[in-house]
């Protein structure tokens, strides 16, 4: 749902507790793992492991499966 800004706004919206406290990457707090598909950083890339999102930043690409 694009309304929802990010996908851990989307989460709260939900019932889904991503964790994580400063909504600014810095301290990956957040950080998940992505099973399937893709995300995308609007305000630009971000620095984090491969095959993980910061959900405090990103928006999915389409259809994605995180372990959250």
């Amino acid at each position: 749902d694009p309304r929802a800004g990010n996908l851990r706004d989307f989460g709260s919206d939900n019932g889904i507790d991503m964790g994580g406290f400063c909504g600014a990457g810095s301290c990956t707090e957040c950080m998940v793992a992505i099973k399937d598909g893709d995300v995308e950083y609007p305000d630009g890339g971000c620095d984090v492991e491969d095959g993980c999102c910061l959900p405090c930043l990103c928006r999915p690409k389409g259809k994605l499966v995180i372990d959250a």
